[in-house]
């Protein structure tokens, strides 16, 4: 802790934080050209729905951590060897298609690829869970890595070009989303699990991804044009007025 806190001394200035203090200082209204902050972070819809999507995925991930090993070995009676597999198929999946993040979103738009990602992994699971054997269950924890590979990283990039916020604060509010999806998530399939069962509490997660998928095929904050917009996304024309992320505001 000690170490930690002295690294955060050398943290880089937050520029957009000092912009908006400049911009607070020099009264009401516009400064130096950019419209002031008018509406606080917290209750900005666009970082509420990201935040939104990123509590989902983060807990999806969490219950993936603790809950995959038990439900193989304790609901489905899968060997040891077998039950481990589990988690190390969905986190292998998830790294493989993280790695190739930057390619898939350089050729699909944000909107598509992110809701057809979601998409499959709450097929995948669901079959798993339907199916109720090891090798689908262990497929469908990989759907499952498949489709939130890329969207924690999607989601706090989309916070740090939204107009009219901090960027960091944008990033720290979403990312705090995650995270608390990820630390109360395990606890909350455990509690489902006790008053019914561990196949119904799993069952959570493909509802989740769903809702990811409407999610992130709805948020215009994933619309702004830049890199990672996909091919199909025009660039503004020179000298335009309008900004990149000129979609982000609802």
């Amino acid at each position: 802790m000690l170490v930690a806190g002295w690294l955060t001394t050398r943290m880089l200035e937050d520029r957009a934080a000092s912009a908006h203090s400049h911009q607070q200082a020099a009264g009401p209204g516009r400064a130096n050209g950019h419209p002031a902050y008018r509406v606080p972070i917290r209750l900005s819809r666009p970082v509420l729905i990201l935040g939104a999507i990123a509590f989902a995925s983060m807990l999806c991930e969490g219950a993936s951590a603790d809950w995959a090993s038990v439900y193989l070995r304790g609901s489905i009676h899968a060997g040891a060897a077998a039950a481990g597999l589990g988690y190390t198929v969905f986190a292998l999946a998830m790294v493989i298609v993280r790695l190739s993040g930057n390619r898939l979103l350089g050729r699909f738009r944000r909107e598509r690829l992110l809701p057809a990602l979601a998409a499959a992994a709450t097929a995948g699971f669901a079959a798993g869970l339907l199916a109720h054997r090891s090798a689908a269950v262990i497929a469908g924890f990989g759907c499952l890595g498949i489709g939130l590979a890329l969207v924690i990283p999607t989601v706090n990039s989309a916070a740090g070009r939204l107009p009219g916020v901090s960027s960091g604060t944008a990033i720290a509010m979403v990312s705090a989303w995650g995270w608390a999806g990820f630390v109360f998530g395990p606890p909350i399939i455990g509690q489902l699990a006790s008053a019914t069962s561990l196949t119904v509490a799993l069952g959570v997660l493909p509802v989740l991804t769903a809702c990811i998928v409407a999610g992130t095929a709805r948020a215009h904050a994933l619309r702004a044009r830049g890199p990672g917009s996909g091919s199909g996304a025009p660039a503004p024309a020179p000298g335009s007025s309008r900004g990149p992320c000129e979609d982000s505001a609802g």
